[in-house]
């Protein structure tokens, strides 16, 4: 059903009946005296012979007597038929902010195609941008050349009234942004064209010429680079046929750990595998699983940078941080093993070419499946499963959060959903403490 909502400003003394999206049953020609926005007049309502409506409302205000449909032939009389409807309401839902759309007022109307004689209908709306938005547009001056200004000022204006509202930035912010990438094509010789300057090309360029100044750090670079892209998103430009890019969510919900039963095994497959290949997966699990390495710092451990204390325990020294990390007990053995295996030389992949392959361990897990039942290997669920044994263990968050890397204890409150609620006696022991002497 329809609802009713206020219209204009100031004090209402009624109000007007306002159509929802897609609310076709109460699409209507407009009543008779009805005002539209460029003062065309209109149909009045209650007309079933359209050509017999007077004033349908061509350019000069008036209708020829020739535009009129020739029923008996079905063909058309003349090349224009100018009906006009209005439609009050809201027609589309679409706008990405989830707020109503502010096509308000349209007007249909009615023309032919000169070529075919086919007839076609042509929507005309209008999108208001309030009066605070309005202003700050008509007032905004940035900071350059007055005659570079006076050139991009207009197609600055047009891009940011045409977007606002559309995309979840403030009015000022989108100046600035269309100022600046107007700027960028003013001066690259791009031509005069909004629809130019948000082409994905020419918003990398854009992003790049930032990157390379050095007022801009790469992050705020990237920032322009995703103001433009919602911004183009918010205009479709259908002569072009381009498509809207699609939306790339990627969750930063740390990888569920590995169980016992499933890291014993993928130990057991790993003993079936090759020499060159068995050893990889045991570096995986002994510098995942027990010293709980990211990537970088997994693909750059050399046996050099393992040592063996008296007393048994583990260590190794992070060249990248200088950040010594023990190895878990379980896996101690192991990775002495790995370290006599290797010879000084990488712990994994010793013998690559570069010391830094771009997907050096995605490419081996890849490779390497293990048959069905047996969980693939992933150094970020084994990063996982270091994480939560040492928080099972009560080992102290900050002290995790160090050896992890971690910029603050806070990011484990993540992976506190797989560690299990202690035990009544693992309770009583820790709030005892020790005795005093």
């Amino acid at each position: 059903m329809p609802r009713s909502e206020s219209s204009g400003r100031g004090p209402q003394r009624h109000t007007k009946r306002v159509l929802k999206s897609n609310d076709r049953d109460h699409v209507r020609p407009a009543q008779p005296g009805d005002d539209v926005r460029d003062r065309l007049p209109v149909d009045p309502a209650g007309r079933s012979n359209i050509s017999q409506a007077p004033a349908f409302g061509s350019e000069r205000g008036e209708q020829r007597p020739s535009d009129v449909l020739d029923n008996s032939s079905r063909r058309i009389a003349h090349s224009r038929v100018d009906p006009v409807i209005r439609i009050s309401g809201v027609l589309t839902g679409g706008d990405r902010t989830a707020q109503p759309s502010r096509h308000r007022s349209a007007l249909l109307t009615i023309t032919v195609d000169y070529e075919g004689g086919y007839l076609a209908s042509r929507w005309k709306w209008v999108m208001q941008v309030s009066e605070a938005d309005t202003a700050r547009i008509r007032a905004y001056h940035p900071r350059i050349p007055a005659d570079q200004w006076e050139r991009i000022r207009p197609l600055v204006m047009a891009l940011v009234t045409a977007v606002v509202g559309r995309v979840p930035y403030g009015v000022d912010d989108l100046l600035y942004v269309a100022t600046r990438v107007a700027q960028f094509a003013d001066e690259a010789g791009l031509p005069p064209d909004p629809g130019t300057w948000l082409r994905n090309e020419n918003i990398d360029r854009f992003t790049i010429s930032r990157c390379a100044d050095r007022h801009f750090g790469p992050s705020t670079a990237l920032t322009y680079r995703t103001y433009l892209r919602r911004m183009r998103e918010a205009l479709v430009w259908v002569d072009r046929g381009e498509a809207p890019s699609p939306k790339l969510h990627v969750s930063d919900e740390p990888s569920a750990p590995y169980k016992l039963p499933e890291l014993a095994a993928i130990d057991a497959w790993s003993d079936g595998l090759p020499v060159a290949r068995r050893w990889d997966a045991k570096a995986l699990l002994c510098l995942g699983a027990g010293c709980g390495l990211s990537r970088a710092d997994f693909i750059a451990v050399t046996g050099r940078d393992v040592r063996v204390l008296n007393s048994g325990a583990t260590l190794v020294t992070l060249a990248s941080s200088g950040r010594v990390i023990a190895c878990r007990a379980r896996y101690e053995q192991l990775l002495q093993e790995l370290v006599e295996a290797r010879r000084g030389g990488y712990l994994f992949r010793p013998a690559r070419q570069v010391a830094a392959a771009k997907n050096l361990v995605s490419n081996w897990t890849w490779r390497n499946i293990p048959p069905h039942g047996t969980p693939r290997l992933s150094l970020q669920r084994l990063r996982s499963t270091w994480i939560v044994s040492l928080m099972t263990d009560r080992v102290d968050r900050e002290l995790i959060a160090v050896a992890a890397g971690l910029s603050s204890s806070a990011q484990l409150a993540k992976y506190s959903r797989w560690v299990p609620p202690i035990t009544a006696d693992a309770a009583t022991r820790l709030l005892r403490g020790t005795a005093w002497d």
